[in-house]
């Protein structure tokens, strides 16, 4: 089952001795020999604990965190980015949608396909949804009033680690193939204070608009669900303050998103798996391609922990500090 730890007050006292002892012992307790699917939300496998050791040891410093955002960030039973634009859209744009998402959706979960193979469909899809939404003239102004009335629920913990993370001044990249312009805005809407915080990056397919507030297009850099990594950001604004920050904590629901650190040098990646559903069949894969695995459609407790262990280290000294 997952640990439970400390509150963040008690944790900086702790230090990061105290810190990454509780997490590992408490890993250790829940670590399967294999994937073993019961009552437990927290599964782990060997590179875990060498990696969490390392991170905490290095501190906050060096720590980047990169989300997924649809059913990582949001709850299971949320609607994705795009979900949240076609729900307010005439029937014949509905139905267009449905009839597309059926067909490629098939292909994307396609267990005898490989990912090449897979990813030439997955480029056409959002190519043609993306003229979809051009076609459709959707309007700037949808983006807000469409927020206002999604159905769409941020997990509690991912609030809890950006309240963290902001003083601790943290980057927070959110790495979607959904729509950066819905993303921003559910931030708004659902974050304290209604803002967007500035260490949080949203990285995303991002609607282009006309001065007349129609839909004119998409930014040139298409993001699916096969080819989101960090490669995207060579160039950007935050690209040497990444390149810096030696250490990642991921956190994704899909197979996909275990590479969304890829394109970057990293010291040490920290890969964390939200399994929303059918563990008994997915489990055992994500296990696989991540360090670990929750096991929750509604919560992230675990990597909430892991989150507050390195933001709760203090600076290394000469003595402690991790090689680089």
């Amino acid at each position: 089952m997952a640990f439970k730890l400390a509150d963040a007050a008690s944790w900086m006292s702790f230090g990061v001795a105290a810190a990454a002892s509780v997490l590992l012992a408490a890993a250790r307790a829940s670590r399967p020999a294999r994937a073993v699917v019961g009552a437990r939300k927290w599964h782990t496998r060997s590179t875990y604990l060498p990696k969490l050791q390392r991170i905490v040891a290095a501190g906050p410093a060096h720590l980047q965190l990169l989300f997924d955002f649809d059913r990582t960030c949001t709850t299971y039973e949320s609607e994705s980015a795009y979900g949240v634009i076609e729900e307010g859209q005439p029937q014949e744009f509905r139905d267009a949608a449905r009839r597309m998402y059926e067909y490629y959706h098939a292909i994307e979960v396609d267990p005898h396909m490989s990912i090449a193979e897979k990813i030439p469909h997955m480029k056409e899809w959002y190519e043609r949804a993306h003229e979809l939404f051009v076609a459709g003239r959707v309007a700037e102004g949808t983006i807000k009033k469409a927020a206002d009335i999604a159905k769409v629920r941020l997990r509690p913990e991912f609030v809890e680690i950006l309240a963290l993370a902001e003083p601790a001044n943290v980057p927070v990249v959110i790495f979607s193939a959904g729509i950066a312009n819905v993303i921003e805005e559910l931030l708004r809407k659902y974050l304290p204070g209604g803002r967007v915080p500035s260490n949080v990056h949203v990285v995303s397919n991002r609607m282009v608009f006309a001065p007349d507030g129609e839909l004119s297009g998409w930014d040139a850099d298409l993001i699916h669900m096969y080819n989101k990594n960090e490669s995207h950001l060579r160039g950007s604004a935050i690209h040497s303050e990444l390149c810096a920050r030696r250490n990642v904590v991921l956190a994704g629901d899909s197979t996909g998103d275990a590479t969304m650190a890829d394109g970057l040098p990293h010291e040490t990646v920290l890969k964390v798996g939200i399994v929303n559903t059918k563990p008994d069949v997915y489990l055992h894969r994500y296990l696989e391609l991540y360090d670990a695995a929750i096991v929750d459609a509604d919560g992230m407790q675990p990597l909430l922990d892991v989150v507050r262990a390195v933001l709760a280290a203090p600076a290394p000294t000469a003595a402690t500090q991790a090689p680089g």
